[in-house]
């Protein structure tokens, strides 16, 4: 069952790989989808985003932490080759975001990164960011107000990875100093 599960989010996951940017962007929609119902929709929620995570039809695992993994706050959870993390630390120093989450998915096609983040901002109806420079690793960034005096940062990233690209999709809480 569980590889059903990985198998159905990785085939709605990757690009079609049609040589279209404007495809290949719109093939990103839904690990766009994957970001907004665990970390998007539930932020700052901790509670909200295990529910999110525990129920997705992928059938998300946790990853057992062991040696100086265990020390680390936070926690991963993986289907197939899609990994989601968790991080909810309030006693991290103020200048260390918290709470985060992050999705990390492949991309078949060579996805153009720029096509992918204008995507990226449309789908969300975020204010102007920064979109990144197409490097072998680029990232885009967001910023939006939060709760209270905090700030929400968004970071989106593509990077090469020999079969197409992995898509990183970023929130973090920049934490007002208090």
């Amino acid at each position: 069952m569980m590889l059903l599960k990985s198998f159905w989010l990785f085939a709605a996951i990757q690009a079609v790989g049609t040589g279209n940017a404007a495809n290949e962007a719109a093939a990103s929609q839904p690990a766009f989808e994957l970001f907004k119902t665990i970390c998007f929709d539930a932020f700052p929620d901790p509670a909200a985003a295990a529910e999110a995570i525990a129920t997705h039809p992928a059938g998300f695992e946790k990853i057992e932490k062991s040696g100086m993994s265990a020390t680390q706050p936070g926690d991963a959870w993986t289907s197939g080759d899609i990994t989601v993390t968790y991080v909810n630390a309030d006693w991290l120093p103020r200048d260390l975001p918290s709470p985060q989450c992050s999705v990390s998915v492949p991309l078949t096609a060579g996805a153009s990164h720029s096509e992918i983040a204008t995507a990226f901002g449309s789908n969300f109806n975020l204010p102007k960011g920064k979109i990144g420079k197409e490097k072998p690793r680029s990232i885009s960034r967001w910023d939006m107000p939060g709760e209270g005096k905090d700030t929400w940062r968004i970071f989106l990233a593509t990077e090469p990875d020999g079969q197409g690209s992995t898509l990183q999709i970023s929130l973090l809480n920049l934490r007002a100093n208090k």
